[in-house]
């Protein structure tokens, strides 16, 4: 029961731009992108947390260092979207 990633072009234009500044950190998001599509459980990583009040019902952050990953899961379909990838300071605005 694998799931697969899907990312929009804001996140992916946001994840080009932390290549660009800190290919590590870029690496490590890509290596997250991967565990997700690998993992039967996504929502149940250490580093998962649900978020409360937003628009979609099953949404989830993943701190990656200073970044972090929002992301929502849909279960039926064994989808995950990538809505925004930023650091922590940019991230929730």
């Amino acid at each position: 029961m694998k799931y697969s990633v899907s990312i929009i072009n804001k996140a992916l234009k946001s994840l080009e731009k932390i290549q660009k500044s800190s290919p590590h950190d870029a690496d490590r998001i890509l290596t997250l992108i991967e565990i997700l599509k690998e993992n039967d459980e996504p929502h149940l990583l250490p580093n998962a947390k649900k978020l409360k009040g937003h628009k979609h019902k099953n949404c989830y952050r993943w701190r990656i260092g200073d970044y972090r990953v929002i992301g929502y899961i849909k279960h039926n379909e064994l989808i995950i979207e990538i809505i925004k990838i930023a650091s922590r300071q940019e991230v929730y605005k």
